[in-house]
């Protein structure tokens, strides 16, 4: 969610609880969708051809891993103080 702070900073704070529980559920239920579709799609997208290959669980790893860093490098470029917060707000731990 995007909301200009000068706006979020004036609102009540239940109007506030209220925007952030909703976009708490939106997001939840984005995740359900997209995996609801994910699995119509890779049976569609296979019988169009494409190949699933499977990577064994090191090399898996290691290619999120390289895909993460380069995805959050122009973020981190753009933004070295608020950059590194966020991705660890939007990380998950292991």
């Amino acid at each position: 969610m995007v909301m200009n702070l000068k706006v979020w900073n004036g609102l009540p704070q239940k109007f506030k609880d209220v925007i952030n529980q909703a976009a708490v559920e939106a997001e939840r239920k984005t995740v359900t969708l997209y995996e609801e579709l994910r699995k119509k799609e890779i049976p569609l997208l296979k019988q169009a051809g494409l190949q699933v290959i499977d990577l064994p669980p090191a090399e898996k790893e290691k290619f999120l891993k390289i895909a993460d860093d380069e995805g959050w490098k122009d973020v981190l470029a753009k933004c070295p103080e608020t950059g590194p917060k966020l991705r660890a707000l939007l990380t998950k731990k292991k």
